[in-house]
């Protein structure tokens, strides 16, 4: 059992291939990673790391051949980590499909908006308090 954290904003589904007699390849299985981070929402769990998925030993096997697969774990935007053994220092901290926060602007030099979707930030709101 291997668990994948994703700092991606979104699931990616990787496609297992394997040729057919005739040649062509042919899909034999497909491994979802789920994603999320930076993305508002009720559903998905995020820890500081990440959004993490259990995978099998055989599923981790097919995704090391996975080509994207590859390419994001090069990236760093997935960590490979046997069950029970987590280090995500090296990861990147969100991709560029992540909502934008406060800080985001902030680290820019740039001032944040002061409404969003008809309501004030929270950060706004605290800024206000303590001003």
């Amino acid at each position: 059992m291997a668990l994948i954290t994703s700092t991606m904003a979104t699931d990616v589904v990787y496609n297992i291939y394997e040729k057919s007699p005739s040649g062509s390849s042919v899909i034999t299985k497909q491994v979802t990673v789920t994603g999320g981070t930076g993305v508002t929402n009720k559903v998905t769990l995020v820890t500081p790391e990440g959004v993490t998925t259990s995978v099998t030993d055989t599923e981790l096997e097919a995704l090391k051949q996975n080509k994207v697969f590859q390419k994001h774990e090069r990236n760093g935007f997935i960590k490979i980590q046997k069950a029970g053994k987590k280090d995500t220092s090296d990861m990147e901290e969100k991709d560029g499909s992540s909502q934008l926060t406060d800080e985001d602007f902030e680290g820019k030099g740039q001032t944040p908006p002061a409404v969003v979707g008809g309501e004030e930030t929270e950060a706004k709101k605290n800024k206000k308090k303590n001003d």
